[in-house]
C-alpha cells in the first residue's frame, strides 16, 4: 500500500511541476516591459457592396473572398498584468475575385455558330501598408482579447482577367476554342482612395513565445470615390515575441 501511496504521491507532484511549468510558459509579459513581435500569415479578404452586372444581360456577379498574404511586426507595452498595448507596421494583400463567366459576342447566323467570350481568373488585388494600434485584454494567461482602430496607405491596385473566345454550335453545343487567351490588367490606381480606416477585432493565444492570432477587419472608410465599397477581410498570423 505504501508504494502505491508513494507513486500516486510522485505522480500528483509531477503533474502539478508540469502545470506550473505550462502556466509559466503561457503567461504573458510582464507589466512594464516591452516586446518584439514579427508576425507572418495570411488574409481571407472580400470588398462589400461591389457585385459586379454583365454587360448587355441580367446577370451579376457575386463579389467573392480572396486570399492573401500579410507580414510585419508589432511594438507591445505590458501596461498591467491583464492589459497591453501595441503598434504594428504591415504589408498586407486584400481584394476579391469573381467566378468566370462567358458573354456573347456575336448572335448565330445560318450557319448555327455563335461566338462568345470566356471571362477568367478575374480578380482585384488591392495592396496597403497598415498601421494598427491595438488593446490586448488579457482574459486568461496567453489568452488576449483585441480590439483598436487601424490605418491603411494603399501602394498597390490592379485589376485582372483572361479572355479566351470560343465558337459555339447551337445544334450540337459543341464548342471550338481560339487557341490563345488575351490577358487584361489594369494597375491604375486612379479613383481609388489613398487612404483606409478600419477597426480590427480579434482573439491571440501565446504559448512559449509563440503567438497565433486570428483578426476581423471591419472597414469604415470608402477604398473608391464612385463607388461605396469597403474592404472586409479576416487575417490569420503566427508570430514570435522577443522579449526587451
Amino acid at each position: 500500500i505504501n508504494n502505491v501511496e508513494t507513486m500516486r504521491m510522485k505522480q500528483y507532484l509531477i503533474a502539478i511541476a508540469l502545470l506550473t511549468v505550462s502556466a509559466g510558459m503561457m503567461a504573458q509579459s510582464k507589466a512594464g516591459t516591452w516586446a518584439l513581435l514579427p508576425k507572418v500569415g495570411v488574409t481571407i479578404a472580400n470588398i462589400t457592396n461591389n457585385d459586379l452586372r454583365i454587360a448587355d444581360t441580367d446577370g451579376i456577379l457575386k463579389s467573392k473572398s480572396q486570399a492573401g498574404y500579410q507580414v510585419g511586426l508589432d511594438v507591445q507595452y505590458q501596461c498591467a498584468d491583464n492589459l497591453a498595448l501595441s503598434l504594428g507596421a504591415f504589408y498586407a494583400s486584400l481584394g476579391n475575385r469573381y467566378d468566370d463567366y462567358e458573354l456573347l459576342v456575336q448572335a448565330p447566323g445560318e450557319d448555327k455558330q455563335a461566338l462568345y467570350d470566356n471571362y477568367t481568373d478575374f480578380h482585384t488585388t488591392l495592396q496597403y501598408v497598415q498601421v494598427p494600434l491595438m488593446a490586448h485584454l488579457y482574459a486568461a494567461p496567453g489568452l488576449a482579447i483585441k480590439a483598436g482602430i487601424q490605418m491603411g496607405v494603399l501602394t498597390h491596385a490592379a485589376t485582372e482577367y483572361d479572355v479566351r473566345g470560343f465558337k459555339q454550335d447551337t445544334e450540337t453545343g459543341v464548342r471550338i476554342y481560339n487557341e490563345t487567351s488575351t490577358a487584361y490588367k489594369d494597375t491604375s490606381k486612379d479613383g481609388y482612395k489613398k487612404m483606409d480606416i478600419s477597426i480590427p477585432l480579434g482573439l491571440s493565444y501565446e504559448y512559449m513565445n509563440v503567438v497565433v492570432d486570428a483578426r476581423y477587419n471591419w472597414g469604415l472608410t470608402k477604398i473608391h470615390n464612385l463607388t461605396d465599397s469597403k474592404n472586409s477581410f479576416f487575417t490569420f498570423t503566427v508570430g514570435y515575441k522577443f522579449e526587451l
